[in-house]
């Protein structure tokens, strides 16, 4: 496709031309990740997003997982080179926490933190942690052995 916009002589000596080629400007049907990666397209919650943004930017949208409808935000440039990642069920969470959190998800229960770390405690990972009625709690599915041999 053929753009025309304004440039100073300056500019074009510096070799910044086209905004829409250069990915600084984005051009439905052009550069927008509904064109360039269409299979991207089936995790934005707000499909008309994607014809929005190109691959490279850091906007951060809602995504929807296809499989078990869990909502997250990630950046557009994110999920271009990384992939999508669902929390509660992509392959890379074992079969017990994949468990829990379905589990979780079922219950009236509100910013639960997967993966948590005590404040004073980096050393060690926790799978879940929630506030309930104003109590906390830590769930561990697997026990020690992700710190013991075995």
């Amino acid at each position: 496709k053929h753009h025309i916009w304004s440039s100073l002589p300056t500019n074009l000596r510096k070799g910044r031309g086209c905004p829409y080629c250069s990915g600084k400007k984005t051009l439905a049907g052009y550069n927008d990740i509904a064109t360039t990666h269409p299979h991207l397209v089936k995790y934005f919650t707000n499909k008309d997003e994607a014809k929005m943004y190109s691959a490279g930017s850091h906007k951060r949208i809602k995504v929807t997982c296809p499989d078990c409808g869990e909502e997250c935000e990630i950046t557009i440039k994110n999920l271009t080179y990384y992939g999508f990642n669902c929390k509660i069920c992509s392959d890379n969470i074992s079969y017990p926490n994949k468990y829990l959190r379905a589990l979780l998800k079922q219950l009236p229960i509100h910013d639960i933190e997967f993966e948590y770390h005590l404040e004073d405690n980096s050393l060690y990972r926790y799978d879940a942690y929630f506030t309930y009625k104003n109590q906390k709690y830590i769930i561990e599915m697997d026990g020690a052995f992700h710190y013991k041999e075995t």
